[in-house]
């Protein structure tokens, strides 16, 4: 059953990803903010992220299922160097309710789906107010669908290969706020294609803890995006 193969991919994964996330020691190199300097900058910093968000996909069964889908996402972002960050990701989504099918009457449907992925970003200037940026990323998505209509239950599996990128600037006005907004593309199979405008705000919390607000809006899909995350820089 997926939902159990799920589970324990997920706790897999995250392990690993906080292993990584903590014991990795990327040295620190010119114009990487280290810890105990005031800065808001998030890109060539070590952070981990988690963040909850709802979304609509664009895809018109899965909306018409679910206005807004929730989400959950944890990432972590490590410097390759002075202008390469790598990121790793994990989260799962899922969308349910009930509908109306004109041929086969009223039914109720189930989408959950998870993926875990590895990305790149790179950015320009790193030691200035304004660092603009790019970033390409693949993720692997698994998922399993139940239908039920008045005839019985269906239950199926699937999964397949997502990816999405972009560019953007990380704009640092003061040394408790980021904003970053960005154009992306991206292809997440069911669970949503095509090219979104979007951007996120960091206030800083302390020195190491940040609070994050982000969104997403179409440009040539429909679907929208609003989360709220909770951040660590170390």
């Amino acid at each position: 059953m997926l939902r159990s193969r799920f589970r324990r991919a997920w706790g897999s994964c995250l392990a690993v990803f906080l292993v990584a996330g903590i014991g990795c020691q990327v040295p620190l190199s010119r114009g990487q903010t280290p810890v105990g300097v005031d800065s808001s900058a998030l890109l060539g910093t070590r952070y981990v992220r988690v963040s909850l968000s709802r979304l609509e996909t664009g895809e018109p069964v899965l909306d018409e299922l679910d206005d807004f889908i929730t989400a959950l996402n944890i990432d972590f972002n490590l410097p390759a160097n002075e202008h390469i960050d790598v990121q790793g990701f994990l989260g799962n989504r899922e969308a349910s309710g009930e509908a109306f099918d004109p041929f086969f009457g009223p039914y109720a449907m189930t989408v959950g789906g998870w993926h875990f992925g590895l990305g790149v970003t790179g950015h320009a200037a790193p030691e200035e107010e304004l660092d603009p940026y790019v970033f390409v990323s693949g993720q692997y998505l698994a998922m399993d669908v139940t239908y039920q209509d008045l005839v019985g239950i269906v239950v199926a599996e699937d999964d397949e290969f997502g990816w999405v990128a972009g560019g953007g600037i990380e704009w640092r006005p003061h040394r408790s706020v980021a904003v970053a907004p960005y154009i992306k593309y991206f292809d997440n199979g069911i669970f949503g294609e095509g090219t979104r405008v979007g951007g996120r705000v960091d206030t800083w919390l302390d020195r190491n803890w940040f609070l994050e607000f982000s969104g997403e809006a179409p440009i040539s899909s429909s679907g929208h995006a609003i989360g709220l995350g909770l951040g660590f820089r170390y």
